[in-house]
């Protein structure tokens, strides 16, 4: 979806949740990691959400499969 939009012309800020959490592991002792650092994990995507959101260089926003975005606290 992504990649359609600057193709009609608005600029595109994507923050997407595959860059800070890793989605596949291998191995036992990678699930187990990825179960320790996940809340890390989700908490430097939002902030990274927050960080753009704070910037006000966007005319509208647009949430795909959020599950991952909590509100500000």
């Amino acid at each position: 979806m992504a990649q359609a939009f600057p193709s009609f012309g608005p600029q595109l800020i994507d923050v997407d949740a595959e860059d800070y959490l890793p989605w596949r592991w291998e191995k036992t002792h990678g699930k187990d990691l990825a179960r320790l650092l996940g809340r890390v994990w989700v908490a430097e995507y939002n902030q990274a959400v927050l960080k753009q959101a704070a910037s006000g260089a966007y005319d509208f926003v647009l949430v795909y499969k959020g599950h991952l975005l909590k509100p500000e606290q």
